[in-house]
């Protein structure tokens, strides 16, 4: 059955892709003229060009992001948020950005070097995940839903991802002492708390984008998040909607 919603989806796409064959893929935000891949969800796109794009992460980033420090971040999607970080990060700051959708690599790097500093700024195509070299990704029609699988069973859209933890992904990319880790995982950010405390121990501050619903498909809830952020050392300093910000 077709419904309002469906309509509502199709009259924006429909907009959004007439807009990006006349003007361009660009879509212009905080200074920067952004890319976008040709039919992609309308919805990142609208947010961008009404300016509130990821505003609450971006607005905890400006605002508190330890300029000196080098920065993680999980889950880079477009590349704009990243672009957010590399411009609040001094030039010789060093960034890695994970994303897992192959599909958004490309736009990822593009959209982050408009922030400079691509000498050290670096993109990994790699899923955040514990148990083994690679891990199920769900591929979703809005890439901000897409999500890992933790079963085996078929399904369209389903692909095997390479993975990494947090402590090898700083072994890899060479990032000792403090860091600041920013995160927006789709839930997989429980994961982290859970299974990489010692990687945590040097993180200084943490800007993440938290999933309630999502933590109950793993048999958490936000309380363990709050929880085991306090058993690390934590406490949050800031909060917009459901993105917290937290510090030693």
């Amino acid at each position: 059955m077709f419904k309002y919603s469906d309509l509502k989806y199709l009259r924006r796409r429909v907009f959004l892709d007439l807009h990006d064959r006349v003007f361009g893929s660009g879509y212009r935000m905080d200074g920067a003229n952004f890319s976008m891949p040709l039919g992609s969800h309308p919805s990142p796109r609208r947010a961008i060009l009404r300016g509130t794009y990821e505003e609450n992460e971006r607005a905890l980033i400006k605002a508190h992001l330890p300029q000196d420090l080098p920065a993680i971040e999980l889950g880079g999607s477009y590349g704009i948020v990243s672009h957010a970080i590399r411009r609040a990060l001094s030039p010789g700051s060093q960034l890695v950005v994970v994303e897992a959708n192959p599909n958004l690599i490309a736009t990822c790097r593009t959209n982050v070097s408009l922030g400079g500093a691509v000498d050290r700024t670096t993109v990994v195509q790699a899923a955040v995940a514990y148990g083994g070299a690679r891990v199920r990704f769900k591929l979703t029609k809005n890439v901000h839903t897409s999500h890992l699988v933790f079963d085996d069973v078929p399904g369209e859209g389903i692909v095997d991802v390479p993975s990494v933890t947090l402590q090898s992904l700083r072994v890899a990319q060479q990032i000792s002492g403090p860091f600041s880790l920013i995160c927006d995982i789709e839930g997989a950010e429980l994961l982290v708390l859970r299974n990489d405390a010692a990687a945590l121990a040097d993180c200084a501050m943490i800007i993440m984008e938290t999933h309630p619903p999502a933590y109950a498909t793993m048999g958490g809830s936000m309380d363990e998040v709050l929880s085991r952020l306090s058993d690390l050392g934590f406490h949050i300093f800031d909060r917009r909607a459901e993105v917290i910000a937290a510090r030693r």
